[in-house]
């Protein structure tokens, strides 16, 4: 089986950038990323690998957003100033 690569439409650019305003949805995903923080921290705590609890909860919570919406991951850097 042959695939054929799409051409770009004319018109669109890939080098600029644009402005994304955060919605719910990134919110949501941000929970997500909560719930991995809370999970990633408590397997660290457990297996003797942590370097503390809430240190480690942030850094896990705030990479797992960064990973799906980095609009989420700036919420979360925000409020964990």
């Amino acid at each position: 089986m042959t695939v054929m690569p799409q051409e770009q439409p004319q018109g669109v650019s890939c080098d600029k950038t644009t402005t994304v305003r955060a919605s719910p949805a990134h919110l949501v995903m941000t929970m997500h990323a909560l719930t991995f923080g809370v999970l990633c921290a408590t397997s660290k705590m457990i297996s003797g690998e942590s370097e503390g609890w809430t240190s480690d909860f942030k850094a896990c919570a705030s990479q797992g957003a960064e990973t799906v919406t980095p609009v989420g991951k700036y919420v979360l850097d925000k409020a964990f100033q």
